[in-house]
């Protein structure tokens, strides 16, 4: 069954009387005017005294029983081959229960995994990193846009193009809208690559159960679902039987989704050592080896009629995160502002650096700075506001 209800809607000096049929099982919309118990009301911060006297516990905060102290030795190379790795010293010094390698035996970027250990403390699991050999056959690297996409630049994955598939959108004809227009400009914006800098860095604490079947991750995360579900997949473990635990997270901006390599090697070296092991990143490594917001190159041109009317946005675009992709930047091209004919065009470039991640709404902030700025000379070549 439903009701037939109206209600008053709209804003300040802007509303009117709307008759809407609404289920049963459903409540009555808010109406203008009406008096909130919660909305607009001061409400006081349910973590605020928990934060203000360091009664929350983040990650770093999680300390176990026999706990020990992971660290992770990084790759100093932009770009290896792993011939070989001696982790015997490292075996054998006094205090240190777990040692492994690192699975890829190619290095893309500086700054990658390579080996891990776990110790009885921080400072003994550094000094043990210090005893592991790696034979690295070193290999041309490239880290400029402009060069990777050269024929002759080194492959960033093996025989692979550097020039990720150029993705395009069309809704009109750009190019005419351009030849009708009373004014154009063709501009050219930069933005560089960005990291994170959460203040709580990548972390775990990663613990198997006797049996080696049940595992439970403390970390600093925004999902703990996608991160039990790729812990799950790694260990072949059910779902069910991985438990994740954040109970505060000190800041990710997106570039804490997922099981991230420092979680997995945690878990690997509790499952080596039997008991509990922390892994929380050095600054350094956050910003060689999380994530980063990608740089852009965006190709702007604008027309306008002669009412200051938008009759073509275009824009050609080329952005690299490294090793990883997302760098497009077109969404404010295609969304912004209303314009009947719009083209974009964008392509990923790789090169031997640390990986993209998402970074508060991906593209977006590289896109609307071009855009914008674009806008604000279009304005100021018309002599429009």
């Amino acid at each position: 069954m439903s009701r037939r209800v109206t209600l008053n809607l709209g804003f300040q000096d802007n509303t009117r009387d709307v008759t809407v049929v609404i289920p049963d099982d459903e409540p009555t919309p808010w109406q203008w005017g009406e008096r909130l118990s919660v909305v607009g009301k001061p409400t006081p911060r349910v973590d605020g005294p928990l934060k203000a006297t360091g009664a929350a516990h983040y990650t770093y905060d999680i300390e176990l029983p026999g706990m020990l102290y992971g660290a992770i030795l990084r790759s100093p190379w932009p770009h290896a081959r792993i011939r070989g790795i001696d982790l015997s010293a490292a075996e054998h010094l006094d205090g240190v229960r777990a040692v492994l390698a690192v699975e890829d035996r190619e290095i893309r970027f500086a700054g990658q995994e390579v080996a891990a250990v776990a110790a009885i403390s921080s400072d003994l699991a550094a000094d043990a990193l210090k005893l592991i050999k790696v034979d690295y056959e070193t290999m041309r690297f490239v880290l400029n846009m402009d060069r990777a996409m050269a024929d002759s630049a080194p492959r960033v994955f093996g025989s692979g193009s550097n020039v990720g598939r150029t993705s395009t959108s069309s809704v009109g004809n750009a190019a005419h809208g351009l030849e009708v227009a009373a004014n154009t400009i063709e501009a050219t914006y930069t933005t560089a690559v960005q990291t994170h800098v959460c203040l709580e860095t990548h972390g775990a604490v990663a613990s198997f159960n006797p049996a080696g079947d049940r595992l439970t991750v403390w970390c600093s995360t925004q999902g703990v679902f996608s991160v039990r579900d790729d812990l799950a997949v790694y260990f072949s473990l059910p779902p069910d039987n991985v438990r994740v635990v954040c109970e505060f997270l000190g800041g990710g901006f997106g570039s804490k989704f997922g099981a991230t390599p420092e979680m997995i090697i945690a878990a690997r070296l509790a499952r080596a050592a039997g008991v509990p092991v922390k892994v929380m990143l050095p600054r350094g490594d956050e910003h060689r080896s999380t994530g980063n917001r990608p740089n852009s190159e965006q190709k702007v041109k604008l027309g306008i009629d002669r009412d200051g009317k938008l009759t073509a946005i275009d824009l050609v675009q080329r952005g690299s995160g490294g090793i990883g992709g997302g760098a497009g930047s077109a969404g404010p091209f295609k969304s912004v502002y209303r314009c009947a004919n719009i083209r974009t065009e964008e392509r990923n470039i790789y090169t031997n650096a640390g990986p993209a991640s998402p970074m508060r709404a991906p593209g977006w902030p590289q896109g609307c700075f071009a855009l914008e700025l674009a806008m604000d000379e279009m304005a100021r070549k018309a002599g429009i506001d």
